[in-house]
């Protein structure tokens, strides 16, 4: 929704909308390559809470965001 304002003009909405798609794809593939190496250096109940608190992090200012 927001990736289709940012867009600048109509042509231009398809590929705004296919970049918020790749950082979002980019997102889940990077939280799966470094969690099974916190497990492995950390342990598995460190490792949920590291990959827990980086959700809270990263989720927390977009829920407070006025638009939502």
């Amino acid at each position: 929704m927001t990736a289709r304002r940012t867009a600048s003009s109509q042509e231009l909405e398809p590929l705004v909308v296919g970049v918020a798609d790749q950082f979002s794809l980019a997102g889940v593939f990077a939280g799966a390559l470094v969690f099974p190496f916190l497990v492995v250096g950390l342990g598995y109940p460190p490792a949920w809470l590291i990959g827990a608190s980086i959700v809270l992090v990263l989720a927390v200012p977009y829920m407070l965001m006025k638009e939502i």
